[in-house]
């Protein structure tokens, strides 16, 4: 996905995704189209992860990455802490927003 200026969305963002080493973990390595980690790579985005079937989620603004089914949860706790967020008071938001949740990265505001 590509931003209007024709740059993709996750460039220079803080993200994570599903690692090439748990592709390698349930032998798909040959049986995907693509390899996401490489993917990330090449569009130039900051790559953060944990060891393979870790839940992991990073946060950057309104960016919401999970590393693989086990983040779940924490994605979903990451989506409504971000809401709650907006639609809180100024103070608030910005108190909401430093806030980190179990298992979450939070890089950017």
């Amino acid at each position: 996905m590509k931003v209007p200026d024709g740059y993709p969305l996750v460039k220079g963002r803080f993200v994570t995704g599903f690692a090439n080493s748990g592709e390698a973990a349930i032998e798909l390595m040959q049986v995907v189209p693509f390899l996401e980690e490489d993917m990330l790579k090449r569009t130039a985005a900051s790559i953060r992860k944990r060891p393979t079937g870790h839940p992991h989620v990073v946060v950057d603004g309104n960016l919401i990455t999970g590393q693989n089914p086990a983040s779940a949860q924490g994605g979903g706790r990451a989506v409504l802490q971000r809401l709650a967020a907006d639609a809180a008071p100024s103070k608030e938001r910005q108190e909401s927003t430093a806030a980190v949740a179990d298992g979450v990265a939070h890089h950017r505001a």
